[in-house]
């Protein structure tokens, strides 16, 4: 089974969901750390602060094939809005990038 992180808003997590990325305050502390099992007392506290949305670990059931499909999807969405870049440096670069952190959210 694999699991993979989704970033959902607060009123749809539930207790013992793992928490994927760390919880930050406004400020940058720590609310709660990566990896942590949210409690009703912690998704209440959160509330509290204000804090609107959490990641968290979510099983992925899609097959490999699934996956290869959504991969080729978003490479050719890319390839197509960066079709005029041509050897624009910066412009190949920021469609690298793009591409390589679209290419990780499916991981």
């Amino acid at each position: 089974m694999t699991f993979r992180p989704r970033k959902i808003a607060l009123e749809l997590a539930e207790p013992d969901m793992e928490l994927a990325v760390a919880v930050l305050n406004q400020q940058g502390g720590i609310l709660l750390q990566a990896g942590c099992k949210l409690t009703a007392s912690a998704i209440c506290s959160l509330r509290k602060r204000g804090v609107g949305h959490v990641s968290v670990l979510m099983k992925d059931d899609r097959s490999e094939a699934e996956l290869a499909i959504e991969r080729d999807r978003v490479t050719n969405r890319l390839n197509i809005l960066f079709r005029h870049a041509g050897a624009d440096t910066y412009l190949n670069s920021l469609h690298k990038q793009v591409l390589d952190y679209r290419l990780s959210k499916l991981l």
